[in-house]
């Protein structure tokens, strides 16, 4: 990730490590890493391997039982949908907010 946003900003160092910043803070703000994790019974990420020895605690797991959840109906109903995987296999999820459904 940084060299991406290095060579996005033509070498300029200070843009890109103010994006880095941003992007990070993003992730942790829209739990990326929880997306990534909800679907794994064992709450670990790909890269992190499926071992049980690193395992999630219950309150964690059940946390992200309920992300799967709320995702699982976000798809049924057409909001969020999958088209396609990127280079490491993963699924690239997509969301229609024109198709909102919330009360």
């Amino acid at each position: 990730m940084p060299l991406r946003h290095y060579r996005a900003e033509k070498g300029n160092l200070k843009e890109a490590i103010r994006k880095i910043k941003c992007t990070l803070k993003w992730r942790e703000d829209f739990q990326v890493e929880d997306i990534k994790r909800c679907f794994d019974k064992y709450g670990t990420t790909a890269d992190e391997g499926s071992s049980s020895s690193s395992t999630s605690s219950p309150e964690t797991r059940k946390q992200l039982d309920q992300l799967a959840a709320a995702i699982e109906y976000e798809n049924e109903t057409g909001k969020i949908y999958s088209r396609g995987y990127d280079k490491q296999g993963r699924a690239i999820l997509y969301l229609t907010p024109g198709k909102e459904n919330s009360n």
